[in-house]
C-alpha cells in the first residue's frame, strides 16, 4: 500500500494466490494501553471451512477464528479476538478472509472483557431523535418488520420493510424540517416515535 495505517478510500484487490481472498482495513485510536477485545459479525458459506484472520497494531501477527455457516448476520455470528498489550496511539485494524465466501459487516471494540458487542433491546428504538433524516432503528427480534414514517398530518412519507437484521440504517433524504411519526411493527412488537428533522 505504500503507507501504514487504514487504506482510506482506496480499493484494495487482493491477487490470484495471495493468503487472503479480501480484506478491509480501519484505523483505530486507543486511548490507554491494555487488552482490547475485537467483536466481528461474520458469516460463510463453506461446510468445510471459514477462516478469518484479524490483526490488530502489527499485521503481520494474524490471529484466526472461524465463522459460523449461516448466510446471515444474526446475533450468533459474533466472533471475538484478544489482542494483549497495545500501546496508546493509532494503529491499523486489519480483518481478512482466507477463503472465499466468508464475510462480514460489523465490528465492535472494547476494553471491557465482560462487554457484549450489543444488548437485544425488549421494544423497537430508534435513534438519534433530532436529525436531519438518517437515524438508526433498533430491533427486538430479526423476524419480518414494517417501518413507516408519516409527516404530522399522517401523510405517508416513506416505508420499507427489513428482515433478518437487528439495526436499520435509514437515510431517507429531502425530508423538510418537522416532526415525524414512524411506526415499527412485527408479529410482536409495534412502536411508534416521534423524530425530529432539524
Amino acid at each position: 500500500m505504500g503507507r501504514a495505517g487504514a487504506s482510506g478510500s482506496e480499493t484494495i484487490i487482493a491477487t490470484m494466490g495471495a493468503e487472503v481472498c479480501s480484506y478491509s482495513e480501519y484505523r483505530l485510536v486507543t486511548f490507554t494501553e491494555g487488552t482490547y477485545y475485537v467483536w466481528v459479525n461474520a458469516t460463510g458459506i463453506d461446510q468445510e471451512s471459514n477462516e478469518l484472520l484479524v490483526a490488530f497494531n502489527d499485521l503481520q501477527q494474524n490471529q484466526s477464528v472461524q465463522a459460523l455457516i449461516t448466510n446471515t448476520y444474526g446475533p450468533e455470528n459474533w466472533v471475538k479476538v484478544v489482542f494483549e498489550n497495545i500501546p496508546e496511539g493509532v494503529y491499523p485494524l486489519r480483518i481478512s478472509a482466507a477463503e472465499p465466501g466468508v464475510s462480514w459487516d460489523r465490528i465492535f471494540i472494547t476494553t471491557d472483557e465482560n462487554t457484549l458487542p450489543y444488548e437485544r433491546v425488549k421494544e423497537h428504538q430508534l435513534y438519534p431523535v433530532p436529525n436531519a433524516g438518517n437515524f438508526t432503528v433498533a430491533l427486538s427480534d430479526t423476524s419480518e418488520t414494517q417501518i413507516k414514517v408519516f409527516d404530522i398530518k399522517g401523510r405517508l412519507i416513506y416505508k420499507t420493510s427489513v428482515n433478518d437484521i437487528l439495526f436499520v440504517v435509514l437515510d431517507i433524504p429531502g425530508l423538510d424540517k418537522g416532526v415525524y411519526v414512524v411506526t415499527i411493527e412485527n408479529d410482536t412488537n409495534k412502536t411508534s416515535q416521534k423524530i425530529i428533522v432539524n
